[in-house]
């Protein structure tokens, strides 16, 4: 996103446009040459000579002709990515943090991750969804100062967990985030402000790995998902199909009560 249209001179925001412009501009290109080259391919693959042996050229055709679907399909999402515009919040939003735990998660994950939740900067209240059993996270949430909810025998996994905390809670905006995730302080002052748009019922922001410089491979798994939750969400975005993934999302809470909260997973 951009930065807070309060804090960004307009020379700034003429420069940041203009990138935003050539880096549209060249994913364009991109995905025009990959097109040709599918077409390309396509004609080549699909040349008379190379039908010998049908038994083998039909499978191999539908697998080489479905990833190559999928493709385009990721190519037009990222033509169409656009960039949101921060909108600065309003005061007085009532916000609810939800983050949960699991028997055998690891205490430690929850000291850093909760403490983070209830350190970001806008108001809010934050609430550890606790179905552990654990006498050390009921203790590390009076020590950090969240609120505790026993959910110790409440069914349905996260989901249930996340349901029943909306029945024993008010505010108007419900942030879920997974215990090890570790929010930035100014997370609730970077989404709140898209609420102002009666539309919205939820906003999915992206995951940044705060371990990838430990190795390539942790490296190799960011760089992957920065790529499906940054450009690819935003094209889901602007084609009309936004994705909700469920972890680090923020809900409107009246829209989560029109779909009846969330679905629980029942074996």
């Amino acid at each position: 996103m951009d930065g807070p249209a309060d804090a960004e001179s307009p020379g700034r925001a003429r420069r940041t446009e203009r990138v935003h412009r050539l880096e549209r501009l060249l994913i364009l290109a991109l995905v025009f040459i990959a097109v040709q080259s599918v077409l390309y391919f396509a004609l080549w693959w699909l040349s008379p000579e190379h039908r010998k042996n049908l038994v083998i050229y039909v499978p191999l055709t539908f697998a080489t002709f479905w990833f190559l679907f999928e493709s385009c399909i990721f190519w037009l999402f990222l033509a169409g990515t656009k960039i949101p515009v921060h909108r600065q919040p309003r005061n007085g939003i009532a916000v609810d943090v939800f983050t949960t735990a699991a028997p055998g998660e690891p205490v430690e994950m929850f000291e850093q991750s909760v403490a983070a939740l209830a350190a970001m900067e806008y108001p809010h209240e934050t609430y550890l969804l606790d179905g552990s059993g654990n006498p050390e996270l009921a203790a590390l949430a009076e020590r950090v100062g969240v609120n505790r909810i026993d959910c110790t025998g409440v069914g349905g996994a996260k989901a249930g967990k996340i349901n029943h905390g909306l029945s024993l809670t008010q505010g108007e905006i419900v942030l879920v985030i997974d215990p090890d995730h570790v929010a930035e302080p100014d997370f609730l002052d970077r989404v709140l402000g898209h609420f102002d748009d009666p539309q919205v019922g939820f906003v999915q922001v992206v995951q940044a790995y705060y371990n990838q410089p430990a190795s390539w491979v942790a490296r190799a798994a960011a760089e992957q998902t920065y790529g499906f939750y940054g450009p690819i969400l935003m094209g889901m975005n602007r084609f009309g199909g936004p994705l909700a993934i469920g972890a680090n999302c923020t809900f409107r809470r009246a829209a989560l009560h029109s779909i009846g909260g969330h679905a629980v997973h029942r074996v």
